[in-house]
């Protein structure tokens, strides 16, 4: 879109977590100003989202198109129910899917080319000049999530973290919880802060009641979990702990086997193993793009994988040029070892 103007966006029948992830998400999604509200602050609207599971659906999607003709719409539905004149994605709705949905309702000519700027570019085509922006790790689901972890291990009890759904951490280093995957990348937004969310431990009475209420829940690995939460939460961005121009090592090897994406996180294991580095100084090196690498980092910093350090030619200045001479110099040791085998096996260049 040209136009600077704002997208204006009617809402109707849509649940809070939806609403909330759509004003924090299409802006930054569509790269443009969008501005979302109710039939009564929005007379012209450019779309028409609204959920279309109430019985009275139908005959309110009618009263929109009459008074909004040729306006394209988004109906939300659990059932999946067919509207003439509507696009219907079914809940819970994944977020990507519903903006690629809005982008080609807004410009069908211009979804193909969003789609390729998206797609991840070969390191040697990334700008070294990245902006990466920073968020309150702290104040995020992620944070909260982290500290339940922290409180498990150090008092050795079950940690129930309550809210927007509920999280019970257990001393076998499980996570049950009533939140679907779904609804777990819609808690990962960026307004939604520490506030939202309390910690207390509880007793094994309360932590099977939990479990067994209606509705049930899924087991996570604590490990599998953070994981994701911090992939999720950092959308390229990076926590004000590890700030843009620090350099960041490897205190411990993530458990690869139990997280999405095992090729990408070994790749920047390997990398992150040779020494401390800056976010595009490993994205470069492991062949990826920095978004990954924050959301790498998010995430181990989240489990205690990381730590801010002194590069290794600063804490040994002469040991520098004999470490540039000898690529085998670092590898001495199982882990560093296998670091390099990884790095020449999968990102494909000399380690």
């Amino acid at each position: 879109m040209v136009n600077e103007a704002a997208l204006t966006v009617l809402t109707v029948d849509l649940t809070r977590s939806e609403r909330q992830s759509l004003e924090v998400l299409l802006p930054r999604r569509l790269r443009h100003p969008v501005v979302l509200g109710e039939e009564a602050a929005v007379s012209k609207p450019q779309l028409i989202l609204f959920g279309a599971d109430k019985p009275e659906a139908g005959q309110r999607w009618r009263e929109l198109a009459r008074r909004h003709p040729g306006v394209p719409a988004v109906g939300l539905s659990y059932k999946g129910r067919r509207m003439k004149g509507v696009t219907v994605l079914q809940r819970p709705v994944r977020i990507d899917v519903l903006i690629e949905t809005i982008g080609h309702l807004l410009d069908p000519t211009a979804s193909q080319g969003e789609a390729e700027t998206r797609r991840p570019q070969p390191a040697s085509r990334q700008s070294s000049a990245h902006a990466l922006e920073r968020f309150d790790f702290q104040s995020k689901l992620v944070g909260v999530l982290a500290k339940a972890v922290r409180r498990c291990q150090e008092e050795d009890r079950d940690i129930l973290v309550e809210g927007m759904g509920g999280f019970l951490f257990l001393r076998d280093g499980r996570v049950f919880t009533t939140v679907g995957e779904s609804s777990l990348r819609s808690l990962c937004v960026p307004r939604l802060h520490l506030r939202a969310f309390s910690l207390r431990a509880v007793t094994t009475e309360e932590a099977h009641d939990f479990m067994s209420q209606e509705g049930g829940g899924q087991l996570w690995d604590q490990e599998a979990l953070l994981w994701q939460v911090g992939m999720w939460t950092a959308r390229g961005a990076l926590p004000d702990e590890i700030g843009p121009n620090a350099r960041v090592r490897l205190r411990r090897w993530p458990n690869v086997v139990r997280l999405p994406n095992p090729l990408e996180v070994v790749a920047i294991s390997a990398v992150l193993a040779r020494g401390a580095m800056k976010v595009e100084e490993v994205a470069e090196r492991a062949g990826v793009h920095p978004d990954a690498v924050s959301g790498y980092l998010t995430a181990a910093h989240a489990l205690g994988l990381v730590e801010q350090g002194m590069s290794s030619a600063g804490r040994h200045p002469g040991r520098s040029a004999a470490r540039r001479r000898s690529p085998s110099a670092w590898s001495r040791g199982t882990l560093s070892a296998l670091a390099r085998r990884v790095m020449e096996r999968i990102v494909g260049k000399a380690a």
